[in-house]
Formats: structure tokens, C-alpha cells, sequence
């Protein structure tokens, strides 16, 4: 059974990037901080994991509305049993309220698309279903979806150097600021050029504190103001978005240490103790592997003659 405004709802999601349909103007920055979303991930055993996703919108086959999902990892979700994210809330002139999120929980492995090259760690959520239902329960929903125009294209990459600062959006050690529904914002540089695949794979590595917890974290080049173009190393008077990885992982190394134990004896016994740290290096799957999910979300749509 599928109701007309279902339908509508679904094909007219224009939440796309960044678009201003608000009584206060949001900055550039202030806009970025509604584009993630908190995930907590029950797996079989009740057991709770924590990783961050973000808002992204689909364009339709006729490219008449959108398809809004939730990105993340594919090590977060696979084989959940249950997984919830939020939703800030918006006012009746749509400017958002900072309190804490309206939750969903997505209770299904239906629906859920991951990456079609098992060792790419991605995957995407539907969520326009629940957009369509959150006027019913009388909410007002504030967020911000990051789409395919904010991928740097040839022309801008070229614009790229191979050291730039970055800034990654998430939820590291599982952290935000509850009360306000906002997340944590780091930034880093990056640790190898985003124009080389770091060891033959569709990725690069960045300098910054990359936390379990940041799995699913957004990676930017956010210029406001100014930003050297690389093609010309030449001064450009502006401001420059792009979206330009997801962080799936952090590196780690070993740490080892000598314990002494004592027992009634007197006797002395000798142990290894192992313990891991993080190296501050992230491993960032690039952007533009996104589009390779298009096809799979408008062959999932078709369902609903969309």
C-alpha cells in the first residue's frame, strides 16, 4: 500500500546541499555542523558501537527531487540487529533548534545498500521514508545533505595541493555535545597526495586525530576567504568547499611494557603487557566512489515507481 503523499514526499526531497530555505542565514561553517548524524549500531549480542554517518541526496533518474541517505561505514552497520541515528529539530520558521536529536532507528538490513567492491568500507541508509513520516508526529526536521556538486571534479582538483589543511566532522570516542545535537569538529592536513591512490587503492591518508567513533566521518578543504590554487600557485579571493573523502579507519601501533609481579612467595614472575595506540594517521576512501552507488539507489526505488 502506498499513499499518494508517501509517493510525493519521497520524489520531491530537495534537501539538497546547503540551499537556503530559512529566516536567519546560516555561514558555510555553522551549515557543515548539520550534515552528520550520531550512530549507534546494536549488533546480535546487544553489544553497542558508535561511528558517525552524514546526509547525502541522490538525485532521481529524471532529476526531478532527491533520494536522502545516511552514509557510514560498512564495519559499523553489517549485521546489525538494530541502528539509530537523529535528526535536529527546526522551529516554524525553520531555523534549527539546538536540543537534543529526534531519533530513528532503523531496525532492517533492508534497504541498506553497501558498496558493491566488498573491500571499499562504505555503505548508505535510507532515509526519505522517515522524512516523509516526521510531519505526522508533528516535527520539523534541520539538517543538511552534502551531494555529488561538492565532489571536486577534474578542474578542481587540479586546483588541490598535495599538502592541504583538512577538517573531518564526527563523533570521536563517541563525544558531541548532546544537549545541543552537535558534533566534533577536528582538523589535520593531508599525510599523502589526494591525486595518488595510496598503495595502488582509491584513497588517501591524512594527518589529524582519527578516534574509533570517527568511522563514517566526512573529510573537507574548507577555505574561507582565500586558498592558493595549485594549477598557478596564484592568490584566490573567495571561499572553497569540497568534499573530498570519508575516514574509515585509524592507524595504530603497539606499545609493549614489562610487568613484575610479586606472590606470596617472593617469587618474581616476567610478562609482556600489549597495549595499542593511535598514530594520528587516517585512512580516507575518496569521494568520488560515492557515484558508484547511484545505480543501485534508483534500481531500489523502482519498487515505488520512482
Amino acid at each position: 500500500l502506498r499513499a499518494p503523499w508517501l509517493s510525493e514526499a519521497l520524489y520531491t526531497t530537495r534537501q539538497i546541499v546547503f540551499k537556503q530555505h530559512i529566516m536567519r542565514k546560516l555561514s558555510l561553517s555553522e551549515q557543515l555542523l548539520f550534515c552528520t548524524t550520531r550512530i549507534e549500531a546494536k549488533d546480535q549480542n546487544d553489544n553497542k558501537h558508535i561511528g558517525t554517518g552524514f546526509f547525502y541526496s541522490f538525485p532521481t533518474k529524471e532529476g526531478k527531487g532527491s533520494f536522502v541517505y545516511v552514509v557510514t561505514n560498512r564495519h559499523l552497520v553489517e549485521n546489525m540487529k538494530e541502528i539509530r541515528a537523529g535528526f535536529s529539530l527546526a522551529d516554524t520558521e525553520g531555523n534549527p533548534i539546538y536540543s537534543k536529536p529526534y531519533s530513528f532507528i532503523y531496525g532492517t538490513q533492508e534497504g541498506i545498500i553497501y558498496h558493491p567492491d566488498n573491500s571499499v568500507d562504505l555503505c548508505i541508509i535510507p532515509v526519505s521514508v522517515f522524512l516523509a513520516f516526521a510531519p505526522l508526529d508533528n516535527k520539523k526536521l534541520f539538517y543538511r545533505t552534502i551531494d555529488k556538486s561538492l565532489i571536486p571534479d577534474t578542474d578542481k582538483l587540479a586546483s588541490v595541493s598535495p599538502i592541504e589543511d583538512i577538517m573531518l566532522i564526527g563523533y570521536p570516542t563517541g563525544l558531541w555535545d548532546e544537549s545541543n545535537n552537535m558534533p566534533i569538529v577536528r582538523k589535520g592536513i593531508t599525510a599523502t597526495s589526494i591525486h595518488r591512490d595510496y598503495n595502488g587503492k582509491h584513497e588517501f591518508l591524512i594527518d589529524a586525530a582519527c578516534f574509533p567513533g570517527s568511522s563514517g566521518s566526512p573529510v573537507f578543504v574548507l577555505n574561507n576567504g582565500s586558498f592558493i590554487d595549485q594549477r598557478n600557485n596564484a592568490v584566490v579571493i573567495g571561499s572553497r568547499l569540497l568534499f573530498i573523502g570519508i575516514l574509515y579507519k585509524g592507524a595504530q601501533y603497539t606499545l609493549s611494557g614489562e610487568i613484575r609481579r610479586n606472590d606470596s612467595t617472593n617469587a618474581v614472575a616476567n610478562a609482556m603487557a600489549y597495549s595499542s595506540s593511535f598514530s594520528n594517521i587516517g585512512y580516507v576512501i575518496k569521494s568520488d566512489m560515492m557515484n558508484d552507488f547511484i545505480p543501485y539507489v534508483h534500481d531500489y526505488f523502482k519498487k515505488f515507481n520512482l
